[in-house]
C-alpha cells in the first residue's frame, strides 16, 4: 500500500517511467486533492488491497537516470538509450545550470505517436489542484529522437512554463516566441543543418532563420543561453523574421489542450507538428483516455477559443 501525501505521491510520478505515468494518472480518481490523516484513511477505504504503482512500489528497469550538471533527469520509453546522448548534448550545451534548476520535475521520452496523431514533439506541464508547478513531462517522436530544435524547443517550453513566461491562450505568440528562443540556444551546426520549425512558413524560410539568429546573437556562429537569451528574445521578437509567420488556422502547425483529471489537477498539453501534419482528434482523444484514464475532461484552444473535445 502507498500511503503518502497527494503532491508527495505526484512528485515521485517523475521516476515511475513511462508505465509508471500511465499507471499514475489512471490511478487519479482513488486519491482526494487534501493531505493529512484524514486523506490517509479515505485512501485506506477506497483502495483495497493496495495498490500497484509501477515505480513506487517495486523496482524499474525501464527509465534512465542522467545526473546533469548537479540535477537528476529521467529519461524513459522503449527507445530511451537511442536518446540519451541527444538529452545530454542540448541540456548541457543549449541551457545553463540556472536553468536547468528551474525546470522542476523533468521527465524526457521518446514515443511512436498514433498514426493520425503525427506531432514531432510534445510537452505536457502539470499544475496540481492549488496552482502549484509541479513539471514537465516531454515526449519526442521515434523520428526525431536526434533532432536538437524539436528537443530544444520543447524544453524551451518547459523552462517559460516554469519561469511564468508562457502564456499558452495567446497560441502564435507563445508558439513564435518559442521558435525564437530555441534559435537563439541551438549550436551553429543545428543551426546550418535545415530549416527550423514555422521558419517553413515563410518565403524565404533559411534566410528569415538566420536573419534571426544575427539580430540575436550578432553571428551564425554565436549562440546565447540563460537570462542573455531570453532578454535578446524580448528585445529582438517585435522585429523579427518569425512574428511574421501567419498560421491559418493555428491548429494545423501546432495545438495546445487541456486535461483535468478527476481530483482537479490539471495538465497543459502542447503537441507541435511537422508542416503539413495536423493530427486527427479521434486519435488524439484515444490517446488522452489510454493515458489518463476515461473519466478526464478535455478542452482544445482554437484561436484562444476553449472547446470542449472529452
Amino acid at each position: 500500500m502507498v500511503k503518502m501525501r497527494r503532491s508527495d505521491w505526484m512528485r515521485q510520478m517523475w521516476t515511475g517511467g513511462h508505465r509508471g505515468r500511465i499507471d499514475f494518472f489512471k490511478q487519479a480518481s482513488k486519491v482526494i486533492p487534501y493531505s493529512g490523516t484524514d486523506a490517509l484513511n479515505w485512501f485506506d477505504s477506497k483502495i483495497k488491497g493496495g495498490v500497484d504503482i509501477e515505480g513506487f512500489d517495486q523496482p524499474r528497469n525501464d527509465i534512465d537516470k542522467l545526473k546533469l550538471r548537479g540535477r537528476m533527469v529521467c529519461v524513459g520509453g522503449k527507445y530511451r538509450k537511442q536518446i540519451e546522448s541527444n538529452v545530454r548534448k542540448v541540456l548541457t550545451s543549449n541551457f545553463t545550470r540556472q536553468e536547468l534548476s528551474q525546470i522542476k520535475n523533468l521527465y524526457i521520452e521518446t514515443s511512436e505517436p498514433l498514426a493520425n496523431a503525427q506531432w514531432a514533439g510534445q510537452c505536457q506541464t502539470i499544475r496540481l489542484y492549488n496552482d502549484e508547478k509541479l513539471g514537465s513531462i516531454i515526449t519526442i517522436g521515434k523520428k526525431w529522437i536526434n533532432n536538437e530544435h524539436v528537443l530544444t524547443h520543447e524544453l524551451v517550453h518547459a523552462h517559460r512554463f516554469a519561469t511564468g513566461r508562457n502564456y499558452p491562450y495567446d497560441i502564435n505568440k507563445d508558439e513564435k516566441e518559442t521558435e525564437l528562443e530555441a534559435i537563439a540556444r541551438l549550436t551553429p551546426q543545428a543551426i546550418h543543418s535545415g530549416i527550423c520549425g514555422y521558419y517553413t512558413f515563410l518565403p524565404k524560410s533559411l534566410s528569415a532563420q538566420l536573419k534571426d539568429r544575427k539580430c540575436l546573437t550578432g553571428s551564425e556562429k554565436k549562440k546565447l543561453k540563460g537570462k542573455r537569451a531570453i532578454k535578446k528574445v524580448k528585445e529582438c521578437y517585435p522585429k523579427s523574421e518569425i512574428r511574421k509567420v501567419h498560421f491559418s488556422p493555428a491548429e494545423n502547425v501546432d495545438r495546445y489542450f487541456l486535461v483535468k483529471l478527476p481530483d482537479g489537477t490539471k495538465i497543459e498539453i502542447h503537441q507541435r507538428y511537422p508542416k503539413g501534419k495536423r493530427g486527427n482528434l479521434r486519435e488524439i482523444k484515444k490517446a488522452f483516455k489510454k493515458k489518463y484514464g476515461k473519466e478526464i475532461k478535455a478542452w482544445e484552444y482554437r484561436n484562444g477559443k476553449k472547446v470542449r473535445i472529452i
